[in-house]
């Protein structure tokens, strides 16, 4: 009899010891399952995405659109819902799993154009001339007349020639923008109730769309936003718009103007319209619409219908009406002087252009998936 109370204890510990073990085992199960279940949602959201940057039947660019689709045919619980809305020239786009998974995420184009150029220049009556040390890497299209290498303000050419089978010819216009999104950036222009904005190193801004007359970016400013703007936009010595970032400026009765100071950068896009009925291109004084200063980089689809002065690095892909170098002392027609133009091909690009593919690439996420 006095064994007893030990043969129970025994028991009961043993007891315990295999309920801790089948606890332990049924917590395991539960962790792994759900461990598997999160995996599969995450692996469901990026293929979701990918579904909608490679199928042209989502056609949905440029207006807000909700789609349902299901990834696998054989598995219900693999429909989703998608929710596309315009972002400035950009995508929002949101992807959702039942009521409790989701991810909205910022796209952009795989093709800024569909020539994929590095550097065009609309074909008028002057020849593209390169000076000083500029390079251009990538596809060039010229005007009709060909290319001059110059000798400027006593300098002779110092960059790299182009290679024949890098250049093709030009047409008189620039490629065609889509209507759809000029129409969709100029309403938010005229919702603008501001004249003019400043933007210190102070206020940092963050996916954000800013629209006023004119925006004066204040130096040591760093941020990630679209400017939508009629006149003037300034980018300040030592600041900084970072991908993906974008000006936008279009005005019909003045010249808009963009100018990148020292030691700046805008990395996203540059999109500049003159309208004006001033003649530009005629006379001793010619007013550009782009300047950039030759420590400025600029990345992104650059698209200037009108004038301008190219210099410093310039990445992705530029599109002029005209280009000009405007030193202090001289004027040189149809001259791109100490420019460093590089063919980007791995950036998403902005929805501007006709004619390109329908492909989209993801740029960031903004808002991660709830679990």
């Amino acid at each position: 009899m006095k064994a007893l109370p030990t043969v129970m204890t025994v028991c009961v510990l043993i007891t315990l010891l295999v309920l801790f073990a089948l606890t332990l085992f049924s917590l395991d199960s539960m962790f792994y399952a759900g461990y598997h279940n999160g995996k599969q949602l995450r692996d469901d959201l990026n293929s979701a995405f990918v579904y909608y940057c490679n199928d042209s039947s989502f056609n949905s660019s440029h207006s807000d659109t909700v789609v349902t689709r299901r990834l696998y045919a054989d598995r219900p619980t693999s429909d989703f819902r998608i929710e596309v809305q315009p972002w400035g020239l950009y995508e929002r786009v949101g992807v959702s799993f039942g009521n409790d998974t989701r991810s909205t995420r910022l796209l952009g184009r795989v093709q800024d154009a569909p020539h994929e150029a590095a550097l065009w220049l609309c074909s008028h009556e002057v020849a593209l001339s390169l000076a000083g040390a500029t390079q251009v890497i990538g596809t060039v299209y010229l005007p009709f007349d060909g290319i001059n290498y110059m000798e400027v303000e006593g300098r002779p050419f110092s960059g790299e020639t182009l290679h024949k089978a890098d250049t093709r010819l030009s047409d008189e216009q620039l490629p065609a923008a889509d209507s759809t999104a000029i129409a969709r950036m100029d309403r938010i222009l005229e919702a603008s109730v501001h004249d003019r904005l400043t933007l210190s190193a102070d206020q940092p801004c963050h996916d954000t769309i800013i629209a006023a007359r004119t925006v004066i970016v204040e130096e040591g400013f760093v941020g990630t936003l679209q400017i939508v703007a009629s006149d003037t936009v300034i980018i300040s010595e030592h600041a900084h718009l970072r991908y993906p970032s974008g000006v936008y400026l279009k005005n019909e009765k003045v010249k808009p103007y963009l100018q990148l100071g020292a030691h700046s950068s805008l990395e996203g896009y540059a999109i500049l319209f003159d309208g004006s009925e001033e003649i530009p291109s005629s006379g001793l004084d010619v007013q550009c619409n782009y300047s950039q200063n030759d420590s400025a980089l600029f990345r992104g689809l650059l698209y200037v219908d009108g004038i301008a002065d190219v210099r410093g690095t310039l990445q992705g892909g530029i599109y002029l009406k005209e280009c000009y170098y405007l030193p202090p002392d001289g004027i040189y027609a149809g001259t791109i002087h100490d420019a460093l133009i590089t063919r980007d091909s791995t950036l998403a690009y902005p929805l501007l252009l006709k004619e390109c593919e329908y492909r989209r690439r993801e740029i960031k996420t903004l808002r991660k998936q709830q679990e």
